[in-house]
């Protein structure tokens, strides 16, 4: 069990590193678009795993500062206000009381994310007009496609590290942790207070940073909720804008039709484009 519990662990630690150096690659940490969800879920995860281990408590604590401070320069050290959110998010999460509740509720979290991400995976995949990602037009054309396209598969691959790897593992080392599955009755006020501290956030940062606009391409706050503060160019970073065309993706996530379908598109460097990562 000690090493299923370690297993997992370096799971978790590993598929976190890849995902905050595709969100910096792609310039999310710039902007309003970093703050959706899932990204705080996978900032969350390595300190709670790490606390998960019973270690002495100034050994943990050395580990959860070093841990802020690795996410922090895959994040290539960025100072928007965006970026050092994270940092305030992972310390709170490293000083907290990690009562059962709450566990209970992270582990409930991770099955909503992934269960809610691929479910809109296949209703967009089934949609002729709705998309919110390359993966779904990918699997559009099916699975022939699917397997004679790398990028095709390299978008799958991404994904199913983004949102099945990542939320599988840390729910993993949460059930050893607590050696029992959450009731959803007892856990759900959990959930729910989780989530409305996130919307909180959220609304709070696009208030208070122009353009005033939500992640998830959702838009901009009504004029009578935006309260603009007088923050230095260098903490506002791309500010709140949930523009997709802001986004830098790698080859892999550009072109879909067939005549882009067969190569590799060249190899790094990406470019503007208006597809969302998750």
């Amino acid at each position: 069990m000690e090493l299923l519990h370690w297993l997992f662990a370096a799971v978790v630690l590993g598929a976190n590193l890849y995902n905050y150096r595709f969100l910096d690659g792609a310039g999310m940490y710039n902007n309003i678009m970093s703050w959706q969800l899932t990204i705080f879920s996978l900032h969350v995860a390595p300190i709670v795993t790490i606390r998960c281990f019973g270690l002495l408590r100034r050994t943990e604590l050395l580990l959860c500062t070093c841990w802020i401070l690795l996410a922090w320069l895959f994040r290539r050290g960025q100072r928007s206000l965006f970026s050092l959110f994270f940092i305030f998010l992972e310390g709170l999460v490293a000083m907290c009381i990690l009562e059962p509740p709450l566990l209970d509720a992270l582990m409930v979290l991770q099955a909503l994310i992934s269960f809610g991400f691929w479910g809109g995976v296949v209703f967009a995949s089934a949609s002729p007009d709705f998309s919110f990602l390359p993966l779904d037009r990918h699997l559009r054309l099916g699975w022939r496609h699917m397997l004679a396209s790398r990028k095709a598969q390299r978008c799958l691959l991404h994904e199913f590290v983004g949102h099945f790897v990542s939320q599988a593992s840390f729910a993993a080392v949460l059930l050893l942790h607590l050696g029992r599955c959450p009731p959803l009755a007892v856990a759900l006020p959990g959930v729910l207070l989780l989530v409305a501290s996130y919307l909180a956030c959220v609304v709070a940062a696009s208030a208070a940073v122009p353009p005033h606009e939500l992640p998830y391409n959702l838009g901009a706050l009504p004029s009578v909720l935006r309260r603009p503060l007088p923050l230095p160019p260098w903490l506002v970073g791309g500010g709140a804008s949930g523009g997709l065309e802001a986004l830098t993706l790698p080859w892999w996530m550009q072109g879909i039709d067939g005549g882009e379908e067969g190569g590799d598109g060249g190899g790094g460097g990406g470019k503007r484009c208006a597809n969302k990562h998750e």
